[in-house]
């Protein structure tokens, strides 16, 4: 799974959440119900989110 967001700039927290739900979801070292993973973020930027659904990694790229 792959997206691309512009995000505002902040500081933020993520991780997957799988089929809509909290149920099943993936943090920090792709840990099933792990904590979240943190995002700062200096000035408004284009971040490209990658999940891999083997590893259950989630990475992002930044670009600007």
């Amino acid at each position: 799974w792959e997206g691309r967001f512009q995000i505002p700039a902040g500081t933020y927290e993520y991780k997957v959440a799988i089929n809509n739900s909290w149920d099943v979801n993936h943090g920090a070292g792709g840990a099933a119900g792990g904590s979240n993973i943190a995002l700062n973020l200096p000035a408004a930027t284009s971040v490209t989110f990658v999940w891999d659904q083997v590893t259950h990694m989630v990475t992002h790229t930044l670009n600007n």
